[in-house]
């Protein structure tokens, strides 16, 4: 997939972007390279979230997202790696994202601090600016593809990002510029999950209440979502007009479009045309010469003017020798064969102690996946290239990316929502006078004062309120009997999670939890047959004494 010198030429930041999307839509292999690092950053990002949010320890989430950011400059090296070789690799086959790759980890020192230098640089840089950087400071654009080369000093990499650019720095502004479409993005994807959602409750007639809650601009992680998969989704683009812009950046300094209307003139002749030529040209030259020459005014005799005209065409053929022994009227013969004794010899330089390392990894795998000689083969299709197997491949990374964000996705829905935009149980278990401060609270009654308030709320009407009061006393019964451990800070799945014994009970709990959720955090209107289906199910799990009172007894 090489390009010839007829495609170098340079281009604007439209043509790039556009020739990058060509490239991503083609190139199934630089999908297969930037989706993993995509995913490790967007599950990091929502468990840093999720800690945040429940004023957790950050030390491990912190520590996951530093991890998979730099996961993703590996790959993002990877990525650039690969879209050079599609563009411009001498090699016969086809470039594999596996070679693309190893030759990430081969560099993976410099890519490792090129990701801990463009955080900073972003960082101080927007900082410093106001964020006026972003305008005038774009050349680290390029930054992975120029370490992948192994071009410059990993700590001035700006300056070589900028030396290598050149005059299509500007086409880096642009560039930046233009990936703002990136906003456009994020929107559709929040209307298209909540066209989704619409769909599905009006026509399918699924009850999606707290999926319709959860995907709304207001809920701190649907945002966090959004912008992770959002940069997921751009991950191949960035690699691709990265390496596009040092190709841009090499044809505008090297006068590789000139090379390229060059090959735009006709082909040059053979030698057989070019004597033809030349010979035309001799006789051209000798008539005009003896046609245009000064006429030599007339003698008494003929011999010195003879001579005269004579002496006229040799200056002629002298004149049209010299012309024609120029070089743009040589013909080229064939080249002679250069001796091998006379070259070179070339010195290798030893490998270093990480090339060694993963030259020792490589083949340790190839001895731990190598095919038994003599195992029995399987009959299968014959692979005519590897293009088929990276599809596949690119379909299972595409599949397990999309299993992974649906887990978290429905993990952040299940935590979340329970701490949505109604009331919250948020108080201290551990001190009777903050018990007695925040009434709402589980264990700030016995079990039986709940289920009589309950009743009482009932009775003036007030459902929801009611069906609370039960859930509570519930909530109060099973801290009381051990069987969960009441803590503010826990949602109510999570309590279903830590159900310990009684796992009789597991079932109506369960029910009465899905039922409390859509009720109280759903907003869902609730009458006196909803609350007495919830009282009947509460029923078996108040009325049996408590571990305590079993004792007593």
């Amino acid at each position: 997939m090489a390009v010839s010198a007829l495609e170098l030429r340079p281009r604007g930041a439209v043509a790039i972007l556009d020739a990058a999307l060509r490239v991503c839509v083609r190139a199934s292999g630089v999908w297969a390279l930037t989706l993993p690092g995509g995913a490790l950053v967007t599950a990091a990002l929502l468990h840093l979230t999720d800690a945040v949010s429940r004023r957790h320890s950050l030390t491990l989430p912190a520590l996951g997202f530093t991890l998979a950011w730099l996961a993703r400059g590996l790959f993002q090296g990877a990525a650039c790696h690969h879209v050079q070789e599609l563009l411009l690799g001498q090699g016969t086959g086809e470039p594999t994202a596996w070679a693309s790759m190893r030759a990430a980890l081969a560099r993976a020192p410099s890519l490792l601090s090129a990701v801990a230098y463009l955080f900073v640089f972003n960082l101080l840089t927007m900082s410093v600016t106001l964020g006026l950087g972003f305008f005038l400071l774009t050349a680290h654009l390029v930054g992975y593809a120029v370490t992948l080369q192994g071009k410059g000093n990993p700590l001035g990499l700006y300056g070589t990002c900028a030396r290598m650019l050149g005059p299509a720095r500007s086409s880096a502004t642009g560039v930046r510029l233009l990936m703002l479409v990136q906003l456009l993005v994020f929107f559709n994807l929040h209307i298209g999950a909540n066209t989704l959602l619409y769909v599905g409750r009006k026509l399918l007639g699924i009850d999606l209440t707290f999926a319709e809650r959860f995907a709304s601009l207001d809920n701190t992680a649907w945002l966090v979502f959004l912008v992770a998969v959002t940069f997921t989704l751009f991950e191949p683009l960035r690699a691709a007009t990265s390496t596009l812009l040092l190709v841009d950046g090499r044809v505008r300094q090297e006068g590789l479009d000139l090379l390229a209307a060059v090959q735009q003139l006709p082909s040059r002749p053979t030698a057989a045309s070019g004597g033809a030529r030349n010979a035309a040209l001799v006789l051209l030259a000798v008539l005009g010469t003896c046609l245009l020459g000064t006429p030599a005014r007339a003698q008494p005799s003929e011999a010195p003017a003879s001579r005269a005209a004579r002496t006229d065409a040799r200056a002629a053929q002298a004149q049209a020798r010299d012309i024609l022994s120029r070089p743009e009227f040589q013909v080229p013969g064939p080249e002679a064969p250069e001796d091998p004794s006379q070259e070179t010899p070339k010195v290798e330089e030893p490998p270093g102690a990480w090339q060694r390392f993963l030259t020792w990894v490589a083949e340790a795998l190839e001895k731990l996946f190598k095919r038994d000689a003599d195992a029995p083969v399987r009959s299968t299709a014959p692979v005519t290239s590897g293009l088929g197997a990276a599809h596949v491949l690119v379909v299972a990374l595409i599949a397990g990316v999309l299993v992974v964000l649906a887990l978290l996705l429905l993990r952040a829905l299940g935590e979340k929502l329970k701490d949505g935009e109604g009331p919250r149980l948020e108080v201290s278990t551990q001190d009777a006078t903050t018990l007695a401060a925040d009434p709402m609270n589980a264990l700030s009654r016995p079990p039986e004062g709940w289920a009589h308030l309950a009743d009482e709320l009932a009775a003036r009407g007030e459902y929801r309120e009611a069906v609370r009061g039960l859930y509570l006393a519930l909530l109060s019964r099973l801290h009381r009997d051990g069987v969960i451990h009441y803590d503010t800070t826990l949602s109510n799945w999570d309590y279903l999670r830590q159900f310990r014994s009684r796992r009789e009970w597991l079932p109506s709990f369960r029910e009465l939890t899905l039922r409390f959720d859509f009720a109280w955090y759903g907003n869902l209107p609730v009458g006196a047959d909803g609350y007495r289906d919830f009282r009947a199910l509460c029923s078996p799990i108040l009325s049996t004494p408590s571990t305590a009172e079993a004792a007593s007894a």
